[in-house]
């Protein structure tokens, strides 16, 4: 069977990209210019008017690295933008949040707290060993601190790397009853995760029928049914067996919390990009939320054009107050299919 001249240009181009240094390489694809206009465009997200957090029965918790503070602004604003009830606000630096940094929250998201790992009391108990996973893995604090730094009811975790593209429902900030959470679907961890196999094992040992598609990205917890020492032992049990935590280890520690109460999957408008089965054009174009994890982040403009549709609303809302628009057609559908 005979290949095309063009087809063969492909390959040949690709058999010589590899041979090249790896900053040629990105150099040479797409996303590394996506991602350069991306990251200039959110920088206008500093010049938008301050939104104002509220005191209702949800609170927002964050953990925040410097590299993603103008994502995170996008993330939260969108949400205030288009949240149908008051919401408190509270970040957690991972340790590299500056002074500046700070002081930019504050005068963005009014209400917020931000705070750092030493303003949150921790079982004693447990806290030093806590304290010397969450330095060397220290996307570990979501899990190990922030629950500890609550003050509401009803617990809703989100990731600087969300955006909110229209009305929520109210139903979205409430559990039904007998419900301990609720979640972002994400690909079928059994399938694509090589070490998600550790936690099916401590699971299967422990008669815990496991949930296997949790992305931690986007969550509402009950906070009384939030228990985060009770993954103390399943990440000791990693270090044993692997000698230490690797990447997602966070994320399959949130699964075991989750398969031990009852938690319910978000209808598939709560779109992580992850989901393979889910990320085509007609999902992202009909998600009500879109969560841009990393490596599909900058393959498309979508995270762009959602960054900018939030800017441009950002520049109507009116001064530290959150924004309570009509939703538009598109917007009114999409917020009835989530109910």
């Amino acid at each position: 069977m005979s290949v095309s001249p063009t087809v063969q240009a492909k390959r040949v181009g690709r058999e010589f990209k590899q041979y090249l240094p790896w900053r040629v390489q990105r150099a040479l694809s797409p996303s590394f210019y996506v991602e350069f206009a991306t990251k200039a465009l959110f920088r206008k997200v500093l010049s938008t008017r301050p939104l104002q957090t509220g005191d209702g029965t949800v609170e927002v918790l964050s953990l925040l690295d410097r590299r993603n503070l103008e994502n995170y602004l996008i993330a939260i604003k969108s949400l205030l933008l288009h949240s149908p009830v008051p919401l408190a606000v509270t970040v957690l630096s991972d340790g590299t949040l500056g002074n500046q940094d700070r002081e930019l929250l504050l005068e963005h998201i009014r209400g917020i707290r931000v705070l750092e790992k030493k303003d949150i009391n921790i079982p004693s108990a447990y806290a030093e060993a806590i304290a010397a996973w969450c330095k060397g893995y220290p996307h570990l604090a979501k899990l190990m601190y922030l629950p500890f730094a609550s003050r509401k009811p009803l617990l809703l975790f989100i990731d600087s790397d969300i955006t909110f593209r229209c009305p929520l429902c109210p139903s979205f900030f409430s559990l039904p009853a007998g419900v301990a959470a609720t979640f972002n679907c994400d690909h079928d961890h059994r399938l694509y995760d090589p070490k998600f196999h550790y936690v099916e094992r401590y699971a299967s040992e422990r008669d815990i029928n496991l949930i296997s598609n949790l992305n931690c990205g986007l969550m509402l917890w009950d906070a009384a049914r939030l228990s985060p020492l009770e993954c103390l032992g399943f990440l000791q049990y990693l270090l044993e067996l692997d000698g230490y935590l690797h990447p997602v280890a966070e994320q399959d520690a949130w699964s075991l919390l989750a398969s031990q109460v009852r938690a319910l999957p978000l209808p598939d408008e709560y779109l992580v990009l992850s989901n393979w089965d889910k990320n085509d054009a007609e999902h992202r174009r009909s998600a009500i939320t879109m969560h841009y994890v990393s490596g599909e982040r900058y393959r498309r403009l979508d995270y762009l054009r959602d960054g900018s549709r939030t800017i441009r609303l950002l520049h109507r809302a009116p001064a530290t107050d959150g924004f309570r628009g009509v939703p538009d057609g598109e917007g009114q559908q999409q917020a009835n299919r989530a109910t």
